[in-house]
């Protein structure tokens, strides 16, 4: 039983709307999580809180919202934020979402170049209708609608060997050390989002060697529930021992463990009973003094 007298089936601290690269409006996501008798959600947009934002005082007995962002840093991990953001937090994030802007209109136009696919459009295919950030997924679906590309995955390994060889270009994302100073000064709580991740090789991003060099970063807790699907599965000891040390450096520092689904589309599942209401409940608390 929740707290209020109500009973909720669990929480989702990490979705994406359409002001990153998921599909749905802030407010379908809300009747979606409703509808599913969510206790707490968060829309954590990729660099970007205008999404999030919109459903500030829209929380009610039955579901808890919670503002917040997802951002890169300069050492290859996004975090995730939660809390209301102050003004260096929104100019820094309205700052990143312009210059991912620039780049992905590089980007269209060096796909253009490498294919001579002449319908490839930034500005009415992806600028007219992104209402934030703008990032690869945008341009991999036209990608596909153009059948340069078959899936996601094909179109990241065509951009990176093929289209852009030379280096794809990117934002300019901040130190890990300001953004968490940053965020805190604003009361915002910090979280590293999705560990297991760092720990596999990935297509232009830095590889991190050990478990115990994710537990060295300076946050306020880890995404414990997350569905790595087959990554999960692929790697399952190693995700065994990450959690144990999740759970070991958590308690010994009085840290959080969070969780959500990660959503981004329709057909997909908002985390439900498999992130426990603890999970927001203790985020709430934690932000009290920023949520008031």
């Amino acid at each position: 039983m929740a707290q209020g007298g109500w009973m909720s089936m669990g929480c989702d601290l990490h979705v994406h709307s359409v002001y990153s690269d998921g599909l749905l409006d802030p407010f379908e996501i809300l009747d979606l999580a409703r509808s599913w008798g969510l206790g707490y959600l968060s829309i954590t947009d990729h660099d970007c809180y205008e999404g999030s934002l919109l459903l500030l005082g829209k929380s009610g007995r039955d579901l808890v919202i919670l503002p917040g962002a997802e951002l890169d840093v300069a050492e290859d991990v996004e975090l995730l934020l939660y809390g209301v953001p102050n003004e260096r937090l929104l100019e820094l994030t309205r700052r990143i979402c312009q210059e991912r802007r620039d780049v992905a209109r590089r980007m269209v136009e060096a796909i253009r170049v490498a294919t001579g696919d002449t319908g490839l459009h930034f500005e009415q295919d992806i600028a007219a209708r992104a209402r934030g950030s703008i990032m690869k997924p945008h341009i991999a679906r036209l990608c596909v609608q153009r059948n340069l590309a078959d899936n996601f995955l094909d179109f990241k390994k065509k951009l990176h060997n093929d289209w852009m060889p030379q280096g794809v270009p990117m934002h300019q994302k901040p130190a890990m050390t300001d953004l968490v100073s940053w965020a805190r000064e604003a009361g915002c709580k910090v979280i590293l989002a999705h560990p297991l991740y760092y720990l596999l090789p990935r297509i232009g991003g830095k590889r991190y060697t050990s478990v115990e060099e994710l537990l060295l970063m300076d946050v306020d807790g880890y995404e414990y529930y997350y569905d790595y699907k087959d990554q999960g599965k692929e790697h399952e000891d190693l995700l065994l021992e990450l959690n144990r040390a999740m759970e070991t450096h958590a308690k010994e520092g009085g840290l959080l463990l969070t969780g959500g689904s990660d959503f981004h589309q329709p057909g997909e599942t908002l985390s439900l009973e498999k992130v426990p209401d603890l999970c927001g409940r203790t985020i709430q608390e934690a932000l009290l003094g920023n949520l008031t």
